[in-house]
């Protein structure tokens, strides 16, 4: 048994020293992978964190969207009344502006009526001169009748003036 226990120390000698380095080996790997599950276990949680992070992130993100179109409905709804009262507003004034222009039609063939009913009294009057001027005393109320004609031509004039003014007035109405 000399030769196995001399085998037994040889291998002891020669394996002991190369166990005990890799036990220390071990160990160290041992450490290390102690040391680098730690780290992996603190990158998990911060990860964790992160993600609890981006979930509420995305759910305020799904709230202020949630609110952003609210409150773009809201304006919408806002803009289609501002658009209906304008409507009917500018209704209402078309109204009235064809209110105002049968009322200036009315007057204006009220007024043209009246020029036309002085017109034919200056003519009649003017009928009568002419028959009248035999006489050297007519000659004045020849004179009379001539400023009437005169008096009428501004009138006429002023007439013209006036349908001018009218046509202008319904071109601004209907525009």
């Amino acid at each position: 048994m000399d030769i196995k226990d001399a085998l037994i120390e040889a291998l002891k000698e020669l394996v002991v020293p190369e166990l005990s380095s890799i036990n220390s080996r071990l160990d160290k790997l041992e450490t290390a992978q102690a040391l680098t599950n730690k780290r992996l276990d603190n990158m998990n949680g911060h990860i964790i964190e992160l993600s609890r992070r981006i979930d509420q992130t995305n759910a305020r993100i799904d709230q202020v969207r949630e609110e952003l179109i609210g409150r773009i409905d809201q304006t919408n709804a806002r803009i289609d009344q501002v658009r209906d009262d304008l409507i009917s507003r500018i209704d209402q004034t078309n109204a009235r502006i064809g209110q105002i222009r049968d009322e200036l039609y009315k007057h204006f063939d009220e007024f043209k009526w009246d020029v036309i009913h002085r017109l034919d009294a200056m003519n009649a009057r003017i009928d009568n001169i002419a028959i009248q001027m035999v006489r050297r005393e007519e000659h004045e109320r020849l004179e009379k009748a001539v400023r009437d004609l005169q008096d009428y031509e501004k009138l006429a004039e002023n007439v013209h003036q006036l349908n001018k003014k009218v046509s202008a007035l319904e071109e601004k109405v209907k525009v």
